[in-house]
């Protein structure tokens, strides 16, 4: 009977030495969200570019679908150099108004945003001046636009908004 009572005495020593000692636990928080909205514009009617309106810049076909990739290595505090993180690409298309906006995982820590735009078939309008009989006419055919990839820095709480200069560029 004692071997049994000194035997229970040890485990739970045992037990309360080994609940009394605690790893501290780190845990991973979950990334915030940053913003970005841009107003897409392509001058392909250069026929109404005369008149007096202050903006005849046409606005890049809804629905069109624009790109935003970032290296997962910017979600983390502190990367591990020798992991190979993955490239990550979100979608957002262009609504009626010619805005794109997206909300994207983002730390406290500065990321880098790329944002990819798909070239554009559009049919462009011009004005062609009076030549003999004919009078002043517009005229169309079907042109390729394009738009260098931008570069933004995101962080949790941005909201970035580029509403002038995003100008599509006849190829």
């Amino acid at each position: 009977m004692k071997k049994v009572t000194y035997a229970v005495a040890i485990m739970f020593s045992i037990a309360i030495i080994g609940t009394s000692c605690s790893k501290e636990q780190t845990t991973t928080a979950e990334p915030g969200t940053g913003m970005i909205s841009l107003e897409l514009e392509v001058n392909n009617n250069t026929a109404n570019d005369t008149l007096a309106s202050t903006d005849t810049d046409e606005k890049v076909p809804a629905g069109t679908v624009i790109q935003f990739v970032m290296d997962t290595e910017e979600y983390q505090v502190n990367p591990d150099t020798n992991f190979a993180y993955e490239m990550k690409t979100w979608t957002a298309a262009v609504d009626g108004n010619g805005m794109v906006s997206i909300s994207l995982p983002a730390i406290s820590k500065d990321a880098t945003v790329t944002v990819k735009y798909p070239d554009l078939s559009l049919t462009k309008t011009w004005r062609l001046a009076a030549s003999g009989n004919l009078p002043d006419r517009d005229t169309t055919d079907t042109r390729i636009y394009e738009r260098a990839d931008d570069t933004y820095t995101i962080f949790d709480g941005a909201d970035i908004q580029v509403l002038d200069g995003n100008m599509y560029t006849e190829k």
